[in-house]
């Protein structure tokens, strides 16, 4: 019986067109992060091995600033110029342009104080070296907005496409560096090469497959690949003038308005995953970090799932946020998430160690027992994750920010307490109950939010009865 009704919701979901569509998307978005998971867990280990847990966790430890910096420079714009784009498409190309020149003003102005930084407080250490080199990468990332673009008309395999041929070639300069036996420092710029990379793919697939320009100033730069390189400096100089002059003051306002939530709130994830690196190193040393790092990269692998998920399904939601399904499908998008991490948390707790030890080797013998605490956090993290767009949705971009940012306090908290006594473990179970917190009990003082206690318990019974039926 079970058999059969799992079988009529596959049946009944994969007869929907529209749902066709958007499974379409998410198997791109998929496909590009599996890809990507094998790579961290074949070339990041291979990486990781090779530099040991001192180097790897230095490593380790420049890469949280990236993702700190990185948060910064995004200025909360990925879910609020995707909404925007699906609900008033007609000014798709304002919204682009406005959204691109934001993200580059931000990050050159995060890299400028960078570079202020360490010439007027004559920082020596090596370690901010390799700071500023990951944060001049950062500027290539205002070249996200075609990934917005496609995410908007559910076309993210073309972004997909771009993703995958950085990861190649990404992988190739990292397995080299190791056969080469080269320092930390070329590691670092790799970083930077990765995200330089994966902003001419996206200029070039914009080119190809994004709306149509109305100026043959620039079509006459992008006839075929191989011309698209010869005139790429021209072509850049069209693409500025037609960026200036299609920016909106008026977009910029409204945008800003929207995402400075999100901003905070994307900030405060980044915080509460990279606090307990910053206080590692802080208390521990770096070696500690490599340990650390180890243990949790496979959980932060699991953590795309509900980002590949969320993004697939985003316009969707956006669409029919006002209809009876609405409610009904966010449970069932809920209970199909819980299930998978809640699998996974098992997995991971049975086979955790050993997988660990056969990754990394003996001298990351100690990341297992850090990956068996932290793997009991994906539970909390697949639902925030998804709230959180839900919430946004809703226009309650705040709500999700004072939800996080409680967890963050009490994040930072429980590592300065359990990190003394307990070390790496302390650290691990200070993420799990951080983001319990979050999940369980700060929405009970929501009126808005505590309905999310509620569907957290409600969505599993409720998808393993109804499936991808409307319930």
């Amino acid at each position: 019986m079970a058999q059969k009704r799992v079988t009529s919701h596959i049946l009944a979901l994969a007869g929907s067109a529209g749902a066709r569509k958007y499974i379409l998307n998410i198997s791109w978005l998929g496909v590009e992060k599996i890809l990507r998971l094998l790579a961290g867990l074949l070339v990041g280990v291979y990486v990781a091995r090779y530099l040991g847990p001192d180097n790897f966790g230095t490593f380790s430890y420049v890469l949280a600033y990236g993702a700190i910096f990185g948060t910064v420079i995004k200025l909360g714009l990925d879910s609020i110029v995707v909404r925007e784009l699906v609900i008033k498409h007609e000014q798709s190309k304002e919204l682009l342009a406005t959204a691109l020149f934001l993200k580059t003003i931000s990050a050159l102005t995060v890299v400028f104080f960078l570079a202020l930084a360490l010439t007027v407080l004559n920082l020596n250490s090596i370690t901010y070296l390799y700071v500023l080199i990951i944060s001049i990468g950062l500027v290539f990332q205002s070249s996200e907005v075609v990934d917005y673009y496609f995410q908007s008309i559910v076309k993210a395999k073309y972004a997909a496409m771009c993703k995958i041929l950085q990861l190649a070639i990404s992988s190739a300069i990292k397995i080299g560096l190791v056969l080469l036996e080269v320092d930390l420092l070329w590691f670092v710029v790799a970083t930077l090469i990765d995200q330089a990379t994966l902003s001419v793919a996206y200029l070039y697939v914009f080119l190809k497959r994004g709306p149509k320009p109305e100026k043959n100033i620039i079509t006459q730069h992008t006839a075929s690949g191989s011309q698209f390189f010869e005139n790429y400096s021209g072509y850049l100089r069209c693409a500025a003038k037609t960026v200036l002059d299609s920016v909106s003051v008026q977009q910029a306002n409204d945008l800003l308005k929207a995402s400075w939530p999100l901003l905070l709130y994307s900030l405060a994830v980044v915080l509460n995953m990279k606090s307990d690196t910053l206080i590692i190193n802080w208390l521990l040393g770096s070696e500690h970090v490599g340990l650390y790092a180890a243990g949790t990269r496979l959980t932060e692998v699991l953590y795309v799932l509900p980002v590949i998920i969320g993004a697939g399904v985003y316009p969707y939601l956006t669409k029919h946020h006002v209809s009876s399904a609405w409610h009904s499908r966010t449970i069932q998008l809920m209970g199909l998430l819980s299930w998978i991490a809640i699998i996974s948390a098992i997995m991971g707790i049975l086979f955790g160690e050993v997988l660990i030890n056969f990754l990394y080797g003996e001298s990351f013998a100690k990341s297992g027992e850090v990956f068996v605490i932290h793997v009991i956090g994906v539970i909390f993290v697949f639902h925030v994750s998804i709230r959180t767009r839900l919430l946004t949705i809703e226009n309650k971009q705040l709500l999700s920010l004072y939800l996080l940012a409680a967890s963050l306090v009490l994040n930072v908290l429980l590592n300065i307490a359990l990190i003394p006594y307990y070390g790496l473990v302390g650290a691990a179970w200070a993420s799990v109950l951080a983001w319990g917190a979050n999940t369980i009990l700060f929405p009970l003082l929501s009126p808005g939010a505590s309905r999310y206690v509620r569907v957290l318990f409600e969505s599993p019974v409720s998808f393993i009865r109804n499936g991808f039926r409307h319930v």
